[in-house]
């Protein structure tokens, strides 16, 4: 999933110092909100590196015609093929279904949605949590040709702890997957409920 940003977009911001200082004012606000919500949606602060099996957390910067769902997803299935190995092609498809399902919202059919967006769910003993926060920029702020898209993303897969299944057992937006029986991919695949939030 890493860099989807829009070359010509990336360039103009480089060649300023103004742009960059205040590209970077944006960035750091949007993660902070990612890490934010993460929390609160997921019931646990966003795994570090060391506790789990893929964690992707990136800034993108687009216009709203570069956006693909398809592009999204071919870039995940890759990061998760990486770090899940080929032993795991199923947790490999069905992580990819939660990442599908959040491209789709955020992109879907009527143009990119601003504010903050999340999905996840328990596979199996893994849990996948995706979330985006996706804010507009104006061209008159920045000097583009038009308006463009910034987002911050994250896509982490992971098996929790002892310590902390209690705590994503009361998350929102794992509650009912976690409970779930594991019996077929139908009953563990939870598709749960998305969240939009304006920032």
């Amino acid at each position: 999933m890493s860099s989807h940003s829009n070359k010509k977009i990336a360039q103009h911001v480089e060649n300023s110092s103004e742009l960059l200082d205040k590209m970077h004012g944006l960035t750091q606000k949007l993660q902070e909100r990612l890490l934010q919500d993460f929390q609160t949606n997921f019931g646990t602060p966003l795994p570090s590196l060391i506790l789990t099996r893929v964690r992707e957390i990136d800034i993108t910067m687009c216009y709203s015609t570069d956006a693909s769902v398809d592009e999204y997803v071919t870039g995940a299935r890759d990061l998760l093929k990486a770090g899940l190995g080929h032993d795991k092609l199923e947790l490999v498809d069905r992580a990819l279904d939660f990442v599908a399902v959040l491209a789709r919202k955020i992109i879907g059919s009527g143009g990119i949605k601003i504010g903050v967006h999340s999905t996840g769910g328990k596979i199996g003993e893994f849990v996948t949590g995706c979330m985006s926060v996706v804010e507009q920029a104006k061209a008159a702020d920045w000097l583009t040709q038009a308006d463009f898209l910034v987002a911050s993303y994250a896509l982490v897969v992971w098996k929790p702890a002892s310590v902390s299944a209690p705590l994503l057992a009361a998350a929102p937006l794992l509650k009912a997957s976690l409970k779930m029986p594991s019996v077929s991919r139908s009953s563990e695949l939870a598709e749960l409920s998305y969240r939009y939030e304006p920032l």
